[in-house]
């Protein structure tokens, strides 16, 4: 069962207290996040940033049309409100806040549906909140690649499982996408590998040493992300029209 929303608050108030600067796994999701920006081509677009945390990626945001950060951290919100005034943020469950239906033309989603409990709900949210021929940027931990972790290693990797985890592989999401999104594209990024099964050969420190001392390594690393296999999923997929 799923813990409660308060116990959930807590968890992600903790969570947040305990955050300092952001490190390169959050540099690569967010260059993914402008990667989707570039592609849709808006200009001034109303921005949404469902799961903003303490703003810093919502910030970016900002720059490019009128933005809101919603986050169910009261202590994230908070924060990100002192270091980025000029943005508006809302603290509450991403299903309470009150949002004007189809008033955004892009909604970012950095890894929140991984942690949510009913994901079909959340989709059903996000295209609620989309103009007609919006966007949604979405970025989510790959089901297919998390498989071949240790638990151990991933709690390592990633300071510990949170109070929800539901990862998606790629075939997933394009289920989730389908009802209301037409996919416009689909990649991985982190061409992180694990320790079970192939992993641990294709995986090991040993194999991207030897490709490194070849120069092979960047494309070794490419050659995994062209295969699906990167730690992390992002996805732009456009609003789908009425009786489309």
């Amino acid at each position: 069962m799923a813990p409660d929303i308060e116990a959930q608050r807590a968890f992600y108030d903790k969570r947040w207290a305990d955050a300092a600067y952001a490190n390169l796994w959050q540099l690569e999701r967010a260059l993914a996040v402008l990667d989707g920006l570039r592609m849709i081509r808006k200009r001034t677009p109303r921005i949404l940033d469902l799961g903003c945390g303490t703003g810093w990626l919502t910030s970016i945001l900002g720059r490019f049309g009128p933005t809101v950060g919603v986050d169910l951290s009261p202590l994230a919100i908070r924060r990100a409100q002192a270091l980025y005034p000029d943005i508006r943020f809302v603290a509450g469950d991403l299903f309470d806040v009150e949002l004007p239906s189809q008033s955004f033309d892009i909604v970012v989603s950095v890894q929140v549906i991984d942690h949510m409990d009913d994901q079909v709900r959340f989709m059903e949210l996000v295209a609620r909140l989309l103009a007609p021929g919006g966007h949604l940027i979405l970025i989510t931990t790959n089901a297919r690649n998390v498989s071949y972790w240790t638990p151990e290693r991933f709690e390592r990797f990633a300071g510990g499982l949170q109070p929800i985890e539901r990862w998606l592989t790629p075939g997933r999401l394009r289920s989730l996408l389908e009802p209301y999104f037409h996919t416009r594209r689909m990649w991985t990024i982190l061409p992180f590998l694990g320790d079970r099964g192939a992993c641990r050969l294709f995986g090991s420190t040993k194999l991207a040493t030897t490709l490194d001392a070849l120069g092979l390594l960047g494309v070794y690393q490419r050659a995994l992300l062209h295969a699906g296999l990167g730690l992390v999923v992002a996805s732009v997929a456009e609003r789908r029209l009425p009786n489309r």
